[in-house]
């Protein structure tokens, strides 16, 4: 009796690894079925022998899935100014070979290697409020509330005077840049308190042109665009009363002006949303809608959101190749939405207010998608997965409110209110 069982058992193993060896002779036809055949005895026999039969090895579990598992660590603190006079902006540049090119608010000028080690600094005397640097060419730019411009090499972290703006009448924000002129240099386009906006030549610093029109101050600067292929970049903004405008680049002159009856104290954001080769204009509203429009003017969609919208982002956070948009609201929330449907991926609630200016998209994890990084008004640095809305890890630190965070080839770095630059790296517990 026994040895009937084992030979039916024997039997049965035989027609598996018969079946098998079919299975292999199917799925690759340059096989012969007898080497096939042979092979999976073969595997069978060495199973057995080394008493691994019930043993299944695995396969490799991909690290950048393992969201649950994952933390944030502060690998690294420097102390930038050791009498913490400084108060750093939040802009950083990320520049060559894995360098931070950064300055503060005083005018000083710092840049660092990817040791955080400082490699160099220089600064430009008696700014009031420096802005973040500004590429345009080869060097960055750097200008205050007096409307006086500094130019930095950022090779020699050299500091040198530019150019005074319509005899120092102060300007809102940053200073918009683009080739205006398509001669190769970018130009310079600045809305001062007097309702204007005016385009300063890259090459020789004239103002080029200068649009008085508007109906109400802009408070950001104009954001570049192409809005009638000429090659020469043109310029959107919106007034304060909630006019949207496109202007040409090489005249000024309106190329289109919109009402959006809301009023819009946000910066004006071009990107191609919906992925269809075109640029489009996306900014925010005092009555909590978020407003997508045309490189041409025409209205492409408005969306309620609830509530006020504090900062907006953009990156492929489904991993679809196309760019969504992360929604920073003051309810605390952040809301992820598809970029051509506006249907929203998913939701975030912070337990404490989320400070806007650090709200950044870029992959920390490697699995190349975006993910959202943030921090909160007690300084607690959050990463939320992009493709879930769920947390990779949060870092707290104590009495350092955060400006920005930049990506890194080891991390991502910020700089603190305190006079320090951290380093932040993502890692999975063994």
């Amino acid at each position: 009796m026994k040895s009937s069982k084992t030979f039916y058992t024997v039997g049965s193993i035989l027609l598996l690894f018969f079946i098998a060896g079919l299975l292999a002779l199917m799925m690759n036809k340059n096989v012969h079925p007898r080497p096939a055949i042979k092979r999976a005895f073969l595997s069978a026999a060495e199973k057995i022998k080394a008493g691994r039969w019930f043993k299944f090895k695995l396969p490799a579990r991909n690290p950048a899935s393992a969201t649950a598992q994952s933390f944030l660590r502060l690998e690294d603190s420097v102390l930038v100014d050791p009498k913490r006079q400084y108060v750093f902006h939040p802009k950083l540049r990320l520049r060559g070979r894995n360098e931070i090119i950064f300055n503060t608010v005083s005018g000083a000028v710092f840049k660092f290697d990817a040791k955080l080690r400082a490699v160099t600094g220089s600064a430009a005397n008696d700014l009031d409020q420096a802005t973040a640097l500004i590429p345009i060419g080869s060097k960055l730019l750097m200008h205050d509330r007096l409307s006086r411009f500094f130019l930095v090499d950022p090779a020699e972290m050299n500091v040198s005077p530019f150019f005074l703006y319509a005899g120092g009448r102060p300007i809102f924000g940053l200073a918009g840049v683009g080739d205006a002129n398509a001669d190769g240099t970018p130009d310079i386009v600045v809305a001062d308190s007097m309702m204007q906006v005016a385009c300063v030549d890259g090459r020789d610093f004239t103002t080029r042109w200068s649009f008085a029109d508007a109906s109400d101050l802009v408070l950001f600067a104009p954001v570049s665009l192409f809005i009638n292929n000429d090659r020469a970049a043109d310029f959107a903004f919106a007034s304060q009363n909630g006019i949207l405008y496109g202007l040409d680049g090489r005249s000024g002159w309106v190329l289109w002006k919109q009402p959006v009856q809301e009023a819009v104290k946000s910066q004006v954001y071009a990107v191609d949303i919906n992925s269809d080769g075109e640029t489009e204009l996306l900014f925010s509203s005092e009555e909590k809608n978020l407003f997508c429009y045309s490189r041409l003017g025409s209205g492409l969609w408005k969306l309620g959101m609830g509530s006020k919208v504090k900062g907006l982002v953009f990156g492929d956070l489904n991993g679809d190749g196309r760019k969504d948009i992360v929604v920073s609201l003051e309810n605390n929330a952040i809301v992820c939405l598809n970029g051509i449907t506006q249907l929203k991926l998913w939701d975030f609630v912070s337990e404490r207010p989320i400070d806007a200016s650090t709200l950044s998209c870029f992959d920390v994890n490697a699995d190349r998608r975006s993910d959202v990084v943030f921090s909160d008004t007690a300084g607690v640095v959050t990463c939320v997965d992009g493709a879930t809305g769920n947390i990779i890890g949060r870092l707290p630190i104590p009495e350092r409110p955060v400006s920005e965070f930049v990506p890194s080839q080891k991390g991502f770095y910020f700089l603190t209110a305190d006079g320090h630059m951290d380093l932040i790296r993502f890692y999975e517990k063994k």
